[in-house]
């Protein structure tokens, strides 16, 4: 399985929660061919509900939206576990 980092990404405000920001940085990955987007909450306020709408709204066509504990999943969807066939998880 290859992985790659790409040098780039960037941190966002995605929304405010009692006049407090909440923001996530975005770091870009290949893995097997495919770019990923890793999404991390780095405000000390985090509303998860807000991040996810925010995730469907800028990357609408993602295949799949999953934390760390799941990436396993992304592995599996695009075959890099060394399935022959890719899922449309």
């Amino acid at each position: 399985m290859t992985f790659e980092h790409e040098n780039t990404g960037w941190l966002c405000e995605v929304g405010r929660l009692n006049d407090r920001p909440i923001t996530v940085g975005v770091q870009w990955r290949k893995v097997e061919s495919e770019r990923i987007a890793f999404i991390e909450a780095t405000s000390a306020l985090v509303d998860w509900d807000m991040i996810e709408r925010w995730q469907k709204t800028v990357f609408p066509n993602a295949v799949l939206h999953v934390d760390a504990a799941n990436f396993g999943d992304v592995i599996r969807s695009i075959g890099a576990d060394g399935s022959t066939t890719r899922s449309s998880a």
